[in-house]
């Protein structure tokens, strides 16, 4: 994935919050870039500032769009064919799948280096195994994740109450098969294994929340509202144990006895 500015709702952030979100991004490259020695690919080229411009453009223009990087509903059939979104319109042609229709400005987007909008059962195990080792296209879907969970929805601010855009038994359905035919490349997932866990996290297939994400980003987001976590959220994102616990609870009675008396 080429390299892009970060979302314009960072720039009015504060320099602290604004910080903190770069320095998780980075650490999430760095856990996405192959190990050491492992790299066996040129550097890539950076994009041209015309093309980042161009990007900016058409993410901004799917923020503010209720259907985001979609153009419209389909079935999507075995047979082949793509029909309208009507009550059993795959049902003579073997079956099919219903979700949202990728727009032209968000095949323009991958074009340009950045897929967006991921519908992973409109997705096929070829494309997300295109290139050399580096596996480009693959190594997105946690960054793309990422910016949707910190950035409001991020290109998919307002689509994200488009009704119909994906059904999550298909997404988690064509999710696990895409993870099996991973798992089958040995050499590949051994060699990068960091990579290939946050592909999973990042990837649906019916296992539920990822617990310890969660409460990395709740202490994050603690932090940021109030310095005076700072210590206990570094301590839960490098060595977190039961005594961890115990001083989070410490510090929110300090703080509800804190609120009690200032109310008095």
């Amino acid at each position: 994935m080429n390299s892009i500015a970060p979302p314009d709702s960072w720039q009015a952030t504060t320099p602290g919050r604004l910080s903190a979100k770069l320095a998780s991004l980075a650490a999430l490259l760095a856990i996405l870039s192959p190990l050491g020695v492992q790299i066996r690919a040129a550097p890539l080229d950076p994009p041209s500032p015309e093309v980042v411009r161009e990007a900016r453009t058409i993410v901004a223009e799917m923020k503010a769009s209720e259907r985001g990087p979609y153009l419209r509903l389909r079935w999507f059939c075995n047979d082949g064919t793509v029909q309208p979104p009507v009550a059993f319109a795959c049902r003579d042609r073997g079956g099919g799948r219903q979700h949202a229709e990728y727009s032209a400005a968000r095949e323009r987007l991958a074009a340009l280096g950045w897929s967006v909008g991921t519908i992973f059962a409109a997705s096929d195990w070829s494309t997300l195994w295109e290139g050399e080792d580096r596996r480009l296209r693959l190594r997105e879907l946690p960054i793309e994740r990422y910016l949707i969970d910190v950035d409001d929805g991020w290109v998919l601010r307002r689509a994200q109450f488009y009704r119909g855009r994906v059904q999550i038994e298909d997404e988690e359905r064509a999710g696990r098969s895409l993870l099996l035919q991973l798992m089958e490349e040995v050499d590949w997932v051994s060699n990068h294994f960091l990579a290939t866990r946050e592909v999973v996290r990042a990837v649906p297939h019916g296992t539920g929340d990822d617990l310890t994400r969660t409460i990395r980003r709740t202490a994050q987001s603690i932090a940021e509202k109030d310095s005076s976590f700072e210590r206990l959220r570094v301590e839960t994102h490098s060595s977190p144990s039961a005594a961890t616990a115990e001083r989070v609870r410490s510090w929110a009675s300090a703080g509800r006895r804190d609120t009690r008396v200032t109310k008095e």
